[in-house]
Parts: structure tokens; C-alpha cells; sequence
């Protein structure tokens, strides 16, 4: 086998790959959605930093942002009285904060979401999917990508 054919067999092989996450991730964040009804979007940043003070700049996934509501912005929300914006969602977090947290989502499990979405396999599909240097806010109809300024 040449070197071009290999190469060409590799990129057909991620293309499918890149394919088939596609669809289950979708299916993974519909089913967030359809279990958590009063959840409305889940929006994260991701990119690779222009400077990480003499250490190698990689790329990497943020935590997700849970909302009540579809935000307009990356970092300045305002949220009304019966809305919600989590915000750094951990296990830590949701022990530490108990019985504070809203009944109507299971917040457990969004917990649980966010850690395995941010394993290093995963994320470097999340790169093949979204790209880099992005804000994405995922919905029950689908996913939205706009660019993403950073420092």
C-alpha cells in the first residue's frame, strides 16, 4: 500500500468516525434535554490559547454552561429571577450547594455529563466537530458555533 493511499484511507476512515459522533453526541445532548425539559441550552467555550506562559498552548474544552434560557453572550448574562446559569457544575459544587440547587433538573447527571465530555478522548472530538476558537450553545433543536474571542 503507498503512503497516499494509506493517508487517503485514514482521512475517509475519520470522516466516517466524525460522522457517526456526530449523530451520537446529538442524540446523547437530546436526551439531556428531553429528561431535563426546563433545560434549555448547554454552551461551552473551547480553543487553544494564544499564550500559556512558556508551556505548550493545547487545545482544550470548557466546562459546560447549564441555562434556562438561550444567552446571547459568552460571559455577560443577566438572569432574571426564575431562570438559572450554571456556571463550574462539579460534584464538589453540587455537594457543597445540596438542597440549593433548582428540583426540576437532575443535576447529578448533568454533573456527570460534563466530567465524561471533558475527557481528553472526547474533547479532541469535540475539536473534529465544533473546530476551534469557538463558542458553542447546544439546544434541543441542535447545536449553534460563533467564533470566539479570548485572551
Amino acid at each position: 500500500m503507498s503512503l497516499e493511499t494509506f493517508v487517503a484511507e485514514y482521512q475517509e476512515a475519520k470522516k466516517k468516525f466524525i460522522e457517526q459522533a456526530r449523530e451520537e453526541i446529538g442524540k446523547e445532548f437530546k436526551r439531556i434535554f428531553t429528561e431535563n425539559p426546563r433545560l434549555k441550552c448547554i454552551s461551552w467555550t473551547q480553543y487553544t490559547p494564544w499564550f500559556n506562559d512558556g508551556d505548550s498552548c493545547t487545545f482544550s474544552k470548557n466546562d459546560f454552561t447549564f441555562s434556562s434560557f438561550v444567552p446571547e453572550d459568552a460571559y455577560y448574562v443577566d438572569v432574571e429571577e426564575d431562570e438559572f446559569h450554571e456556571e463550574y457544575l462539579s460534584s464538589y459544587s453540587l455537594e457543597r450547594r445540596g438542597d440549593d440547587m433548582s428540583s426540576d433538573v437532575n443535576w447529578k447527571d448533568l454533573c456527570k455529563f460534563n466530567e465524561l465530555c471533558n475527557k481528553e478522548a472526547i474533547v479532541e472530538v469535540f475539536h473534529d466537530l465544533f473546530g476551534d476558537h469557538v463558542w458553542v450553545k447546544a439546544t434541543i433543536d441542535g447545536f449553534d458555533v460563533e467564533d470566539h474571542e479570548h485572551d
